[in-house]
């Protein structure tokens, strides 16, 4: 009778363990491999009158009807994650009677991968720096605002640190319209370093520093242009 009581409670703890382990690799293997869609649609109807332009009777105030339709996708495994949101900008006329295509275009298609205690992020994607004064994703634009090239995150318990390469190409007018993400974009290249220290008790220490190269279009002289500052913060609990 003890032997088969043993036998039992032997039987069953194999059973908790083997239940234990799987729901654990279950788990691990959710965390390693991800893939996740959204869909944004975001119509905006706009009432211009004179915008850009001194006072003038002969122009007569009018809407402006957008809309941005984008699919995000995001497949990420444990060191690696490619990243795409496809967006297209509808445009309509004055009188709301026809409607066309502003532009398709990927707003981020980004690949990045871990290497060693550095993230490395290669392709289009959106910068956000600080407080968004001199480097912004342009939220409140239906195309947004992104960059193409290489950024290099090094991240810590206190410190952030992030460089950009950064280039701009000969796109195509078809499909790099004024209604394209990257349309904004003026430099040939763009070098940048941001540097955020936060000690979690109501101190932080942020540096933006930034080297662009824009080129004549007549010569192809290039021609550079730099921008630092910093700003400290001390914030005390209310």
């Amino acid at each position: 009778m003890i032997v088969k009581i043993l036998a039992s409670k032997k039987i069953l703890l194999l059973f908790i363990n083997l239940c234990v382990f799987q729901l654990y690799a279950q788990q691990k293997n959710s965390l390693s491999q991800q893939f996740l869609m959204n869909i944004e649609i975001r119509p905006r109807v706009e009432y211009t009158s004179n915008y850009f332009l001194p006072p003038n009777d002969s122009i007569d105030p009018y809407f402006i009807i957008t809309q941005r339709n984008r699919i995000s996708m995001q497949y990420a495994r444990e060191k690696w994650l490619i990243k795409s949101d496809l967006q297209e900008i509808h445009l309509w006329d004055e009188n709301s009677k026809a409607s066309k295509v502003g532009s398709i275009n990927f707003y981020q298609l980004y690949f990045e991968t871990k290497i060693k205690s550095l993230n490395v992020r290669l392709g289009r994607q959106s910068v956000l720096l600080d407080n968004g004064r001199l480097f912004s994703d342009a939220p409140w634009a239906q195309q947004g605002r992104a960059h193409e090239g290489i950024r290099i995150m090094k991240y810590s318990k206190y410190f952030s640190n992030d460089f950009f390469f950064l280039f701009t190409r000969n796109y195509s007018t078809e499909f790099e319209s004024a209604y394209s993400p990257v349309a904004s974009n003026r430099y040939k290249y763009l070098l940048i370093n941001s540097l955020n220290y936060n000690n979690n008790h109501g101190f932080s220490f942020n540096s933006l520093n930034a080297v662009d190269f824009l080129e004549n279009s007549s010569s192809g002289k290039l021609y550079t242009r730099a921008t630092a500052g910093g700003r400290i913060e001390f914030k005390t609990k209310q």
